[in-house]
């Protein structure tokens, strides 16, 4: 970083340098590398869900010493003291299955229950079982949240690379505003100089009587009014760049000069190419591909959850219970466990064909919406398009009639010199000047904002116009 500042003190900034450094260096890029990394995060821990589980649970132990009411045969209660512990283990693999929305898992357990009062200990275990719980009919979340999760990874990605090429458009704006603050520091710096000169020439004109007093204290306002302009300009650009340097990653107090960018005349940006790599990079095709399976979801499960549904159970393993810890592994029986839960909508008064209904016009509406969203990304690129054509040539015409208001400048210079013009027709070409310089500078910089705002719309690594683009 400091050997960045340093060589940055030496030379002047260009546009593609300053680009480079806020993508790289400045807090919004670094805020958005870690959301980057967050987002990475959370899609594996998703992920992790669709993996085999092994997990451990055990209660060790569990002691009670309570009263406890007994009912006597002659229908009497009386309050018994009641000691006792249960402990347990168990250990659990389990897998889910996302095609069905099923899950199939293998356990072993050992539980143990000991009565302090009558002193009797029992041991409980399954050395093995293997066990389903299987969905028929119902709605299928694994499916369908798979499907969403990996479209919302893809589209939170594209999002943060459209928020990186964002800081360039942002650079963009920044180092234009400290351009044209410079540009008038140094206009108004030379104006200063210019005025003063020329008004110690009318003072000798003056004493031999070929300037008038009006026109001798015309010149001095024009020097009071250069005096104020390059004051504000000086702290326009203080604040301008000090603003630059803060978002771009530099020292606050860096001084800093600004190099005009140059223009590539042969670069050219075609309509349809722009179109289809902002189809295949941007993030909005994603979301809306996302919104629309949403709403299949929530249409399918409005469908799913109104209609009959069950769900099957079954477990086979082996099992056995004694005394002590050691014969409960011998002489083991077999366990066979099979249910079947059953859901029937009888009556539901029209909800189910209502959320149906919902769900089916959502779905609708979320297709609509989507080509017209599609429809206005594609009459935004093509008036960008449009306008980076037009750009382009404004700055060839910008830079002809800044030359040409130079060159009449200083024709108007030596007239004024020479006392064959008044003071008025030198102002007006003085101000033209300033103008050419102005438009020239602002030619430029609607150029290259509407260069890297198609480069934000299409997320493309174009080839820049100059040489150096990052």
């Amino acid at each position: 970083m400091s050997a960045t500042l340093a060589t940055f003190a030496q030379t002047s900034i260009t546009l593609q340098e300053a680009i480079r450094q806020s993508q790289t260096v400045s807090v919004s890029s670094q805020q958005i590398s870690t959301n980057i990394r967050t987002i990475e995060w959370q899609y594996k821990a998703f992920l992790v869900d669709y993996k085999p589980q092994l997990t451990l649970q055990s209660t060790l132990p569990s002691f009670s010493r309570s009263y406890k009411q007994v009912v006597q045969p002659d229908g009497n209660i009386e309050f018994r003291a009641v000691r006792n512990n249960y402990s347990q283990v168990r250990l659990d693999l389990s897998q889910v299955i996302r095609k069905t929305g099923g899950t199939v898992y293998l356990t072993s357990q050992v539980q143990m229950f000991e009565d302090y009062d009558n002193r009797k200990r029992i041991f409980t275990g399954i050395p093995i079982g293997i066990g389903l719980q299987q969905p028929l009919f119902g709605f299928n979340a694994l499916k369908w949240n798979e499907k969403i999760e990996s479209l919302k990874y893809e589209e939170n990605t594209k999002i943060l690379q459209e928020s990186l090429a964002n800081i360039s458009l942002k650079t963009c704006e920044q180092f234009f505003a400290c351009l044209l603050s410079q540009a008038d520091k140094e206009l108004a710096f030379a104006n200063l100089a210019t005025n003063k000169h020329i008004y110690k020439l009318a003072l000798l004109r003056f004493d031999m009587g070929k300037v008038s007093k009006n026109e001798l204290l015309q010149l001095e306002l024009e020097i009071l009014k250069s005096e104020k302009a390059y004051l504000q300009a000086k702290s326009e650009l203080q604040i301008n760049t000090q603003s630059f340097n803060s978002f771009v990653g530099f020292n606050e107090n860096l001084e800093t000069s600004f190099q005009v960018p140059d223009l590539d005349s042969a670069f050219t940006m075609d309509s349809s190419r722009t179109l289809q790599k902002a189809l295949e990079n941007r993030s909005d095709l994603v979301t809306a591909k996302r919104r629309l399976q949403e709403a299949d979801m929530s249409y399918d499960k409005a469908l799913r959850e109104s209609r009959f549904s069950a769900v099957i159970n079954a477990n086979l393993g082996l099992s056995n219970s004694f005394t002590s810890f050691g014969q409960l592994y011998s002489n083991i029986l077999n366990q066979q466990i099979v249910s079947l839960d059953l859901s029937i909508p009888l009556i539901d008064w029209g909800r189910g064909k209502a959320k149906i209904n919902m769900a089916r016009v959502n779905k609708e509406l979320i297709k609509y919406s989507n080509e017209q969203h599609l429809l206005s990304l594609v009459q935004e690129i093509s008036t960008y398009v449009a306008l980076f054509k037009m750009y382009k040539q404004q700055i060839q015409l910008s830079k002809k009639a800044e030359q040409v208001a130079l060159h009449k400048y200083e024709i108007t210079k030596e007239k004024f010199m020479l006392g064959t013009i008044n003071t008025f027709e030198f102002s007006i070409a003085s101000q033209e000047k300033d103008q050419g310089s102005r438009d020239y500078v602002n030619a430029l910089r609607n150029y290259w904002y509407s260069y890297y705002y198609l480069k934000m719309l299409t997320m493309e690594d174009k080839q820049s116009p100059q040489a150096g683009t990052p």
